[in-house]
């Protein structure tokens, strides 16, 4: 207001200054040299005002800038769509919401960034604690042998997984991403052996722990979004197979360099966002081991619901290819696991967004259920450092 005020009193003295010399020519009878003195003296005051309001409206942005609690931080009019704020959404009469379409966009940009489908802007870090719980049960036939006879059993293998894994992103020049993993597995078996679905011996339970690989990353966002192209993101993965491949004969899975590439697509069609996905990835041979190569395909929809929150389904399938063992392929360890992910995403605050899916097995080979709860927790710390 004090501000504005100045602004207001430095008009006034401008209009004062131009009035009082126009009077003054009217009221004597003014060479002309004496006149062309006075439009300088009045030219000079001009100019001396303009610098003047120059200058206080450089003090007033100075303020602004020093009191914001985001130095970064850009009118609405420049800020993109995932950092318009929610407060822009105002009632509008009983019953009633009218939300900005931009800040609508803003749980699902965090939740496409948590997925992989988009990248973070430059410098902006981001951490993304998850865990997942899954249960898979199997049947695997076995010759049983009682007294003389041998007869058609049954190994019911009930498997018990919960990963917890926490990703590091941080956004790099050229639109591009640096990415690493670093995950942990707890997994418990149980094992029955039975006739027709009858038990006939002990149940055997194991349980084991230990890392997997660590993972790193780097993606890259080759399309933007035109018309009919969709935003295309590449990604590429080393794992360095530092992890733990069995523990009490229970097996992990890590223990395996690996190498993976995938391509991703959005397409945006308000309120809605299509997603889609490839991926392959191979592993290395370890002690004479090679796991079969994996093969991956998924697409599926996001929608935004609310400018906090947003839901999404997706459906993929996942082929893996036999075993190695030796120089020789084991039989039967080939398979496909299809499943389908539904979930829910909201933003607590401005800079953490929480993350709950559920998965469910569609074929045999794939966990009968799975629940995922994760965290993506952004900050700027790097970002100011760098522009600091």
């Amino acid at each position: 207001m004090r501000c504005t005020r100045r602004i207001s009193l430095a008009g006034f003295s401008l209009s004062l200054a131009i009035c009082f010399g126009q009077a003054s020519a009217e009221e004597q009878d003014l060479t002309r040299d004496e006149l062309l003195d006075l439009l300088k003296e009045r030219d000079a005051a001009i100019i001396q005002l303009q610098h003047s309001v120059n200058d206080l409206l450089t003090r007033i942005e100075t303020v602004e800038q020093s009191i914001s609690p985001d130095p970064f931080s850009q009118s609405p009019a420049q800020q993109p769509i995932s950092e318009v704020s929610a407060a822009t959404a105002e009632p509008k009469g009983f019953g009633r919401l009218e939300v900005d379409e931009q800040a609508a966009e803003r749980a699902l940009e965090r939740t496409l960034i948590q997925g992989g489908a988009l990248l973070l802007p430059r410098w902006r870090m981001q951490l993304a604690p998850s865990v997942t719980y899954s249960l898979n049960e199997a049947d695997f036939p076995v010759v049983v042998a009682i007294g003389d006879e041998q007869l058609l059993g049954a190994n019911a293998i009930e498997r018990t997984v919960v990963n917890a894994n926490l990703d590091v992103r941080m956004g790099l020049p050229f639109d591009s991403q640096f990415e690493l993993s670093m995950p942990y597995r707890w997994v418990d078996e149980e094992t029955t052996t039975g006739i027709q679905g009858v038990a006939i011996g002990q149940i055997d339970k194991r349980s084991g722990k230990g890392s997997s690989s660590l993972e790193v990353g780097l993606a890259k966002t080759f399309v933007r979004e035109s018309g009919w192209r969709p935003d295309i993101v590449g990604r590429i993965t080393w794992g360095s197979g530092s992890g733990d491949r069995i523990d009490d004969d229970v097996i992990l899975g890590g223990g395996f360099e690996t190498l993976s590439g995938s391509l991703s697509f959005i397409k945006r069609s308000d309120p809605l966002v299509f997603l889609g996905s490839v991926s392959y990835r191979t592993f290395s041979d370890e002690d004479g081991i090679e796991p079969g190569d994996q093969f991956g395909i998924s697409f599926g929809t996001a929608l935004a619901v609310s400018p906090n929150s947003s839901l999404f389904a997706t459906l993929s399938n996942q082929i893996i290819e036999e075993t190695t063992l030796g120089s020789n392929q084991v039989g039967g360890t080939d398979r496909s696991s299809i499943s389908l992910n539904l979930g829910a995403s909201t933003m607590v605050s401005k800079r953490i967004l929480f993350n709950l899916t559920t998965g469910i097995g569609l074929s045999e080979n794939a966990p009968d259920y799975s629940i995922t709860l994760s965290a993506s927790m952004r900050t700027d710390a790097l970002q100011k450092l760098l522009y600091q």
